[in-house]
């Protein structure tokens, strides 16, 4: 179940980049790609690999560096995109909270 979860994470934080690239965000009209520039690809890229981590190394401690870096991210970056991952962040507190439910009951 954790797996799903964490998968569930990753899924949130890649459609979200990928509408972060397409839907127009401004009023007049640009996406956050045509308004920033390239650069802005590799910055979008950040809470998708951070919500990879679990899948690449399925330890407990790989959610919960998770959670702090994409929380240090929705931070950083909250008065522009930071927002639009807490979902991300959300689903992956709650992969933490099935894996320690599945340690203490053994499910």
């Amino acid at each position: 179940m954790t797996v799903r979860a964490t998968s569930v994470s990753f899924l949130v934080a890649l459609v979200t980049s990928l509408a972060l690239v397409v839907v127009p965000l401004y009023s007049d009209g640009l996406t956050l790609a045509q308004r920033s520039g390239p650069g802005s690809y590799a910055i979008i890229a950040v809470p998708v690999v951070i919500a990879a981590l679990p899948l690449l190394w399925r330890h407990t401690k790989a959610i919960t560096v998770a959670i702090f870096l994409l929380l240090a991210f929705i931070i950083l970056t909250g008065f522009s995109i930071g927002a639009a991952y807490l979902p991300a962040w959300i689903v992956t507190l709650l992969a933490l909270d099935r894996q320690n439910r599945v340690r203490r009951t053994g499910r």
